[in-house]
């Protein structure tokens, strides 16, 4: 490739000339069922680079900024200059544009369809220039699509805070990305999950406290889908281990606050393990300590100064092995019940 064809990335404005060439780009390249024209792309906030050869359109990259991440959600080569390194020299110089935030695509996993060999080819161009494995999906329509990062270690909890935010700018489900833990489906908690948290969170009561009477369960049952569907996602946080019929057979809850600073929460941001459950027959598998982990990663995403529990005997080692450690004070917790 000589100097005149090494490709120029340009911000592509609106009514700018080159979008109509740029359309037909788009046409072409991306299949009709996964296609939004760039138009519309841009009313939800997506940035749009166009790949020039001396100021020619060649193909053009869709991108999404959030934090510290840059999401890329669509590259496109003019179908005649494909084979040509156009792909790669773009995402070299989007990399170099990026450097010190995680740059994260998707592509299908070639493992759900290895028929299809176009799902490895697009894998390992992604590989071979610059993106890396990180072990996390998604799923759109029953399609699993594989999570790449490059630039810096993936972010799972700075990840997902993208996925909530553009799940306020666009109709489409945004389904929450997850990894797999032996059996299990490890993912945060979503709208869909609902009756499954207020089964987990009746159970853990009746372990804990014992048999609920009629009027308390009455109550709980009536109160917690309501609050799942005001808080989650906003200021409580729930991460499952989700069986594959979508059966929940654990979870970690984490309620974010704001108070009067003190000592303990400087920024006033403080958080709370409201519960850690697994159901009796998937204990000693790990799943609450890979759980915490979680939501620990969330925590620091949500810019808490700390996050605080109740644990039990049983469960104070899993804990301390997290780092969390005894706290002590001077103080008696007292309560008023009203």
């Amino acid at each position: 490739m000589n100097e005149n064809q090494i490709p120029v990335l340009k911000a592509v404005p609106a009514g700018a000339p080159e979008l109509e060439q740029l359309e037909r780009i788009n046409e072409e390249a991306i299949p009709a069922e996964e296609r939004n024209t760039l138009t519309d792309l841009r009313k939800t906030g997506a940035e749009i680079l166009g790949i020039f050869l001396q100021d020619i359109p060649a193909g053009f990259l869709v991108l999404r900024s959030f934090r510290q991440t840059c999401y890329l959600a669509y590259l496109a080569v003019r179908q005649d200059l494909r084979g040509q390194g156009i792909g790669s020299l773009a995402l070299a110089e989007l990399l170099r544009r990026n450097a010190g935030l995680q740059t994260v695509t998707e592509f299908e996993s070639p493992d759900a369809a290895p028929e299809d060999r176009m799902r490895q080819r697009r894998k390992d161009f992604y590989l071979r220039n610059g993106f890396c494995e990180t072990g996390w999906h998604t799923r759109y329509d029953g399609t699993e699509f594989e999570i790449a990062c490059a630039g810096r270690p993936f972010d799972a909890a700075e990840f997902s805070g993208f996925v909530r935010y553009l799940g306020t700018l666009v109709s489409d489900h945004i389904p929450a990305p997850f990894r797999r833990y032996a059996d299990f489906v490890l993912r945060e908690a979503e709208q869909t999950d609902i009756p499954e948290l207020c089964r987990l969170r009746l159970a853990y009561l009746a372990e804990d406290m014992g048999e609920l009477s009629a009027e308390n369960r009455e109550q709980i049952t009536a109160q917690l889908p309501r609050y799942f569907a005001e808080h989650l996602g906003k200021d409580c946080f729930a991460f499952t281990a989700a069986l594959p019929d979508g059966t929940l057979a654990a979870n970690a809850i984490l309620l974010c606050t704001e108070k009067p600073a003190n000592p303990f929460f400087p920024n006033g941001r403080d958080g709370t393990v409201l519960g850690v459950y697994t159901m009796p027959q998937y204990r000693r598998k790990g799943l609450a300590a890979e759980l915490m982990k979680l939501l620990i990663a969330e925590g620091r995403a949500q810019s808490l100064s700390r996050i605080t529990l109740s644990a039990t005997d049983a469960g104070r080692p899993v804990y301390e092995k997290l780092g969390f450690s005894l706290k002590r004070s001077h103080y008696s917790d007292m309560a008023l019940t009203l």
